[in-house]
């Protein structure tokens, strides 16, 4: 018995010892690379994730990331999302739980009064620190809808200080300098997402849901579209917002002529585009142009709005999809998912385009990163927006003033070769050559 238990085990183990021996018989080993899906593999490209991430959606699970508030998807890894943002003078708190108190910069008249591009950039880079520590812990909103970029017509407008001012080319520098300092300079990876808004003409308030902004082609191409050509076409602009207002009769945000074949096949648009907050429901109820949800829905999506700020796309969507109104079909257009049905532009590139754009390991101290990765503590007392602002109107030479900036109770704490001397600050170094190489809050960004 003992014989032919030892002859068992000995023929079973020479077995083993020849198979270990035998080509192709070794189990193949699988890489960690192979069996992670491709959305979460940062080998591939961001339209190859945002495509292998929709694949994986349900009908629901698209539409309900087609509005600003894009729900959690716990069993594909994606979190809560919030599209909309503000940060035209500094991070907004009303809208993102986790920012705090954030540096309340001067109004856009006021910079755009400066004539300084250059100054503007810093002043967004800043920005951009503080929002990226805002969104240390996980990004949960990192798409601002800023700059607004709209030429002022009328000082009765009521929104004149958004603006940088009446002159359509001032607009463009100033604004480009915002939107290079608010996305960095990685090659990969973008700071923040700035927005251009309100595509376009939106210079009534009185009745801006109802009106139309009538004009020939050479006023629409000449004065309101400029800054955006310049700003997509030079700046590479990621995204616009559309405006709440019809240009000639069709509403902006139905418009399939405006957003996509200009903004996207004729400058070049290659990120998302929102709408306004209510924009699609202005199709129906405003400008009377759809008869029911859904047709404002597949309006919007047609057209190329991406992401509805309001609930019509999270709740018309499904059922334009089941009227025959979209299909569930779409094309990889510009680097994005276009939205021409349940692709969904808009919540792809919130969910890996423009989030996956954004997402780094930034190493932040104490919730707050600047350039250098020095934390904000310790600067000098602050000066009120007024204060700051009659200093940029002065003529002084003020691009080097904002060098880091103190976030304390809405106001501005800098340091920098013409800061004032009230205040403590750091006195007359000459920064005229890290100005010109770009230096401190404008080299390059790297999370």
């Amino acid at each position: 018995m003992k014989k032919g238990i030892l002859r068992i085990s000995f023929l079973f183990l020479a077995g083993w010892v020849v198979m270990a021996f035998i080509p192709g018989n070794k189990s193949k080993e699988v890489s960690f690379e192979e069996v992670r899906p491709i959305y979460l593999n940062t080998t591939y490209s961001f339209e190859e994730r945002a495509a292998d991430l929709v694949s994986r959606m349900t009908l629901e699970e698209k539409q309900s990331l087609l509005g600003n508030t894009m729900p959690a998807i716990p069993r594909l890894g994606i979190n809560a999302y919030q599209v909309w943002g503000e940060a035209l003078h500094g991070v907004a708190g009303f809208i993102n739980p986790n920012v705090k108190e954030a540096t309340s910069f001067p109004s856009s008249a006021s910079l755009g009064s400066s004539w300084d591009p250059l100054l503007m950039q810093r002043e967004a880079c800043v920005i951009s620190e503080e929002a990226r520590g805002f969104n240390s812990k996980v990004i949960s909103n990192l798409t601002y809808w800023s700059p607004v970029v709209e030429p002022v017509r009328d000082p009765r407008w009521g929104r004149t200080g958004e603006s940088y001012g009446e002159d359509p080319f001032l607009i463009s520098q100033i604004a480009g300098g915002f939107i290079r300092g608010l996305m960095g300079n990685d090659p990969t990876y973008l700071k923040a997402v700035p927005t251009g808004k309100h595509y376009f003409a939106n210079n009534s308030e009185f009745n801006r849901h109802t009106s139309s902004s009538n004009m020939d082609d050479r006023d629409m191409r000449e004065f309101y579209l400029a800054p955006y050509k310049k700003l997509i076409e030079k700046d590479n602009l990621p995204s616009i917002m559309t405006c709440y207002n019809a240009v000639n009769g069709v509403p902006v945000t139905a418009s399939k002529f405006l957003v996509d074949t200009i903004a996207r096949r004729t400058y070049g648009l290659s990120g998302y585009v929102t709408s306004d907050c209510g924009g699609v429901t202005d199709i129906q109820t405003g400008h009377f142009y759809a008869k029911s949800n859904a047709e404002a829905a597949s309006m919007g999506l047609k057209a190329g709005v991406d992401t509805d700020c309001g609930s019509v796309y999270q709740t018309g969507t499904i059922d334009a999809f089941k009227s025959g109104l979209i299909s569930a079909a779409g094309n990889i257009t510009g680097g994005n998912l276009n939205a021409t049905g349940l692709s969904l532009s808009g919540n792809v590139v919130s969910a890996i385009n423009t989030v996956a754009n954004i997402t780094t390991t930034a190493n932040i101290a104490g919730g707050f990163f600047i350039g250098n990765g020095s934390q904000l503590t310790g600067l000098p007392a602050g000066y009120s927006n007024a204060e700051v602002s009659a200093y940029l109107a002065s003529g002084t030479d003020a691009a080097n003033i904002i060098t880091t900036a103190n976030i304390s109770g809405g106001y501005l704490s800098f340091t920098g070769a013409f800061a004032p001397a009230t205040g403590g600050g750091s006195g007359n170094v000459d920064r005229s050559e890290e100005r010109r190489e770009g230096k401190g809050c404008l080299a390059a960004w790297s999370g």
